[in-house]
């Protein structure tokens, strides 16, 4: 499974999941996730909320990287969405579509499986230019 992620900081969980809650729809049976759709029934993400106590993925990440999540943030991270894409779909345009969503309500960044070592802001997602020598959520070259 792929991944992507937004990173807050400063921002209420309620907030947050009221944003989601205009973004996407709650999983039937599940009230702590929520489902972006491209048709009734075929969801694209999977997205769950993630606290504090659950960044030990970030112990993944080297130091730099680390760094500049904390830099780009302006503070330690306080609460980040995680957005798992099915592997039915292939799921860039919607994981771009649902991160330029959130990162336009409130200041955050957004990375994923392959771009922890950048930090994308919504303009840059709306752009889609590439940056250090590809676009966002695209395999790292060989």
């Amino acid at each position: 499974m792929r991944s992507v992620f937004a990173f807050f900081h400063d921002l209420d969980e309620g907030t947050l999941e009221a944003s989601l809650d205009e973004l996407a729809m709650r999983s039937p049976g599940d009230p702590a996730t929520w489902q972006f759709l491209t048709e009734p029934g075929d969801p694209v993400l999977y997205i769950f909320v993630q606290r504090p106590s659950n960044q030990t993925f970030l112990a993944e990440w080297d130091l730099e990287s680390r760094r500049a999540l904390t830099d780009a943030l302006g503070g330690a991270v306080t609460v980040y969405v995680q957005a798992d894409v099915t592997g039915r779909h292939p799921g860039r345009a919607e994981a771009i579509q649902f991160l330029i969503g959130l990162l336009e309500r409130h200041e955050g960044v957004a990375t994923s499986d392959y771009d922890e070592d950048h930090c994308w802001t919504a303009a840059e997602l709306r752009a889609d230019a590439p940056l250090q020598g590809r676009a966002f959520f695209t395999y790292p070259p060989d």
